[in-house]
């Protein structure tokens, strides 16, 4: 009984574990904390005993109301959310003990004659602790931890509460059989590890469903930055407009005035020689002022000078854009630039300027190169948040990368160009910066545009991630010999 109880213990402080790592309520000192979760492990494994040995059919399911109204009043937020992460935590917790226990039970197995109670007791003992190791080591990878924060909207929740509740029914099922023989048993685990592998895909679209998103958003930020560009290079040109207009209007009566003058001057044979040359050197010298007069004002300050690129405020940054728009323009090659100043600004800036300068200069000077061998017009560079995260990203109108690119990208040396000297360097560089600041890459090659044939964007989320949405799908998916990367179909994506 004391080992059930500590057992239970365990598997009870492994799901407040995952909670206080995904709900992040951290609004009590550490101590009181985990003084808390031990005190109402306790009072959920007490209650799962007394429900074993009285309401069989509750061993499950009254634990987990316990669970969720505790994390309801340790944590602000919303119930529904609350409710999706309170079962998804019960369940995995209780996932992985069934792994431990498979993994200890295959380990073992020479040893399956031995039937002591001390023996099973210990097994059980060191289950539970693995458990809790196995938690620690999976929480340690930004993918999973970042798993709990991709379910956010009220259709994902609705699934994980779904798929955890009939996993959970699973269990409640295996508790009331008694036969550990029978064929029903079978039934449930076949169907257990049915309801894991649909958790997998579930949890892996939400991952591409989050990455769609930030792409939707990163386009939506960049028509309002070129819109915002737009309208002040509009207004501007309608306050010159305005001010060259009473220019104008002022112009007219004077040209009409000293148009008269001269012509009278002209005319007048009464005069004599020194008067009519005093009158001339008076109109010349007027003609002269005015002259003057109008070229200062075009020269003035005041006159607008549109910058067609955005300037970002760093000198680094902002000349190398200046000069990449300059070898661009040799190929005819128009380099679009949205920028936002919020990009430098706020607590997780993306990388150094020297830095941001190299991997500027190879991913542009790489999208140079394809889109002049497709004959391509436009480079579109963009740097904007998006939920507060800084993002990165290039697109042109150039030739796509070769598969073989996307499985060496990062590992060894690759080139599209080697025909014309390309040594394949640039990408290792790229790859070793989104490393070091654990950047996830997006290469979407499914753009909805006429223009543009790829685009690669670079989110500074920590994640660390390699994903890439193409129509060739099945040919890389054919050729694929790397484990970090993801290849989605652009067809489903937008229905995940």
């Amino acid at each position: 009984m004391l080992i059930t109880l500590f057992k239970s213990m365990l598997l009870y402080l492994n799901c407040f574990n995952i909670a206080r790592k995904t709900i992040q309520y951290n609004n009590q000192a550490p101590l009181s904390i985990h003084l808390s979760h031990i005190v109402f492990s306790l009072l959920l494994s007490v209650v799962t005993l007394l429900c074993k040995d009285y309401f069989q059919i509750g061993t499950y399911i009254i634990p987990l109301v316990l669970y969720h109204i505790i994390l309801t009043l340790m944590s602000p937020a919303s119930p529904i959310k609350l409710l999706g992460y309170s079962v998804l935590s019960y369940s995995l917790s209780f996932i992985l003990f069934s792994a431990s226990t498979i993994i200890i039970s295959l380990a073992t197995f020479p040893l399956c004659h031995i039937k002591s109670e001390i023996f099973i007791n210990l097994l059980t003992i060191l289950a539970s602790c693995i458990t809790i190791a196995f938690t620690n080591l999976l929480f340690k990878n930004p993918r999973t931890r970042n798993l709990f924060h991709a379910i956010n909207s009220y259709p994902a929740l609705g699934f994980v509460i779904l798929f955890s509740l009939v996993l959970i029914s699973i269990f409640t099922s295996a508790q009331l059989s008694n036969d550990r023989t029978a064929p029903f048993k079978k039934v449930l685990m076949i169907g257990s590890i049915i309801i894991i592998f649909l958790y997998d895909i579930f949890l892996r679209s939400q991952i591409t469903k989050s990455y769609r998103e930030k792409l939707r958003l990163l386009e939506v930020e960049s028509l309002r930055a070129s819109q915002q560009e737009q309208a002040n290079y509009i207004a501007q040109l309608e306050k010159e407009n305005e001010r060259m207009g009473r220019i104008i209007h002022k112009d007219n009566r004077i040209v009409n005035a000293m148009a008269d003058s001269v012509a009278e001057y002209l005319k007048d044979t009464t005069l004599s020689d020194a008067k009519r040359h005093e009158k001339g050197v008076a109109l010349s010298e007027q003609i002269e002022a005015i002259r003057t007069d109008r070229q200062n004002i075009l020269l003035s300050k005041e006159r607008i000078q549109p910058n067609p690129i955005a300037q970002t405020g760093y000198v680094g940054v902002d000349a190398l854009i200046a000069y990449i728009a300059k070898e661009a323009a040799q190929y005819h090659i128009a380099l679009q630039f949205d920028f936002r100043e919020d990009f430098f600004e706020g607590d997780t800036p993306c990388m150094p300027e020297e830095d941001l300068v190299h991997l500027l200069s190879d991913t542009l000077k790489n999208a140079i190169i394809a889109t002049k061998h497709n004959n391509g017009k436009i480079i579109k560079l963009s740097m904007l948040k998006l939920k507060g995260i800084p993002s990165v990203a290039i697109a042109d109108s150039g030739i796509p990368f070769t598969v073989n690119t996307y499985m060496n990208f990062g590992l060894e040396k690759s080139s599209t160009h080697t025909d014309e000297g390309g040594s394949g360097i640039g990408l290792l560089d790229i790859w070793s910066l989104k490393e070091k600041y654990k950047a996830s890459l997006y290469i979407d090659e499914a753009l909805n545009s006429d223009i543009f044939t790829k685009q690669i964007v670079f989110i500074f989320d920590k994640k660390n991630r390699y994903m890439i949405s193409s129509n060739r799908y099945k040919e890389i998916q054919r050729q694929q010999s790397r484990a970090d990367l993801y290849v989605v179909n652009p067809a489903t994506e937008g229905s995940l």
